[in-house]
């Protein structure tokens, strides 16, 4: 008899089962104080952890169940505790599932020789990393690998949700956003509040899950992977992973903070308070020193002397403004081009998704107003760079011009070829509601700020224009 595969019954069955599996550890441990206590000779001790004084039970949730121990003698005891137990109620225990991790930095082969463990007549086997309710813990202590476990399995999600609207034909780049957030971004984001603080200590935009959204944003808008990380989430309107992690990971500390000091919880943050701090005989990072630390990142100060709930609406808008003033900061030249000429300097109210990006229901219709607007272009200033050796900006004139009618040398960059190269003049005829007084000003801000499938039309004429003449060349050539 059993269950589906599945089935929500099979974790509820299982908790009634073991139960009072925890009570008779805690029992067995308790007994052991105290015949130490009494100067007896503690023959049977399990060696719980202790937090604050208390000490730590297994691990238990659903079906999953993990048992702690500070040494090698005492994990046997409870393993053997475990196996007794099983035995008593007919329940079987998988010990080729079962793994053994030992913890620690300073741990050394030898020490992980010495952890022999059995069921039976089964060894279980020794480990260097295992997975608890999807999140993977290393021996070492550190977190990379939950972070390569979420990215892995959120580009899997990623290339199903392109299959699945490919079947549909939905490339509309709103869609895209929006599915990617609805399937990809929770499974990225899994447990990211017990291993994120750590990947945001060092770096929010180089992280590999950052780079899992800047390659869909690449993708969808059609740009290439030099395009600067800052500018595709400006002109998609959307922020870092980081972002909406520390907003989480705030909500994950309140909880903590108002966690009743004698339970597990409470006693976990009040050491790991302690840890931050430098209170203990052994000061060692903690989750409450790299959350602290990742919130500083983002100009939020928070005082873990005097630990008291944030107000998650607060960190999130200082979140957003620290972000939005350091890419506003950014001394790259195409950045700085693009947040003050494009952009208009990107004001606040303005940091969203644009309206082309909307209303177009298919890709081809918005790619080349995306490149215009992004840098990542046809034109000489930016092909220019692809050349080996990199031809100097002032060299990278416009085809058009310098062997016209009347020869001009001048740099083929955005401007030139919105406002003024005669080449697309033709063009620029055909769309005489976007040449008014913006273009008069040669202002690119407000230039992009009209008819927005006007400019995408006006641009996908320019670039097919671009690629005829490549074409003319080409054929010339052969």
């Amino acid at each position: 008899m059993g269950v589906k595969q599945g089935c929500p019954l099979s974790p509820l069955l299982f908790g009634i089962y073991i139960d009072d599996l925890e009570g008779e550890m805690m029992a067995a441990h308790a007994a052991e104080q105290e015949a130490a206590a009494q100067g007896e000779e503690a023959t049977g001790a399990l060696d719980l952890p202790l937090l604050q004084g208390k000490p730590v039970p297994g691990m238990s949730y659903a079906d999953d169940l993990g048992q702690v121990s500070t040494s090698a003698d005492g994990l046997r005891r409870q393993a053997a505790l475990l196996f007794d137990y099983a035995k008593r109620w007919g329940l079987t225990i998988n010990a080729k599932k079962t793994k053994v991790v030992v913890f620690g930095r300073s741990r050394s082969k030898a020490q992980e020789s010495t952890v022999q463990l059995y069921f039976g007549e089964e060894e279980v086997e020794v480990v260097p990393e295992f997975t608890y309710l999807g999140i993977l813990f290393k021996a070492g202590g550190n977190f990379s690998g939950a972070m390569d476990l979420r990215v892995s399995a959120a580009k899997r999600a990623g290339f199903g949700m392109q299959r699945r609207l490919k079947e549909l034909r939905l490339e509309s780049a709103d869609i895209q956003f929006r599915m990617f957030d609805a399937l990809v971004v929770p499974v990225l984001s899994y447990g990211m509040e017990i291993w994120a603080p750590s990947m945001l200590c060092k770096s929010a935009m180089t992280s590999p899950c950052e780079r899992v959204q800047l390659a869909h944003l690449r993708r969808v808008m059609g740009l290439r992977k030099s395009t600067a990380s800052r500018i595709l989430l400006a002109e998609a309107g959307r922020l870092p992973l980081a972002c909406s992690w520390i907003r989480r990971m705030t909500r994950f500390y309140n909880r903590l903070a108002a966690a009743n000091a004698d339970s597990l919880l409470g006693r976990a943050f009040a050491t790991s308070l302690e840890l931050a701090r430098g209170d203990t005989q052994q000061p060692a990072t903690s989750w409450a020193g790299e959350f602290a630390e990742a919130l500083k990142r983002f100009g939020v100060e928070v005082n873990l002397e005097q630990p008291s709930s944030l107000c998650r609406h607060e960190v999130s808008v200082q979140c957003k403004q620290h972000y939005l003033e350091e890419t506003r900061a950014v001394p790259g030249r195409k950045t700085a081009y693009y947040i003050r000429v494009v952009r208009g300097g990107l004001p606040d109210d303005e940091y969203k998704t644009p309206e082309y990006l909307i209303k177009a229901e298919r890709r081809a219709q918005t790619r080349a107003l995306c490149q215009l607007r992004t840098g990542s272009h046809w034109l000489r200033e930016e092909t220019g760079r692809w050349l080996k050796p990199v031809l100097e900006r002032e060299k990278r004139l416009c085809p058009h011009c310098e062997k016209g009618e009347r020869p001009v040398e001048v740099v083929e960059d955005l401007e030139h070829m919105l406002f003024i190269c005669p080449r697309q003049a033709e063009i620029r005829e055909r769309f005489p509601q976007l040449f008014t007084e913006a273009a008069e000003r040669r202002d690119v801000c407000a230039f992009f700020q009209q008819s927005p499938m006007a400019l995408a039309a006006f641009a996908t004429a320019c670039y097919k224009q671009h690629e005829s003449w490549r074409e003319e060349i080409r054929i010339g050539v052969g």
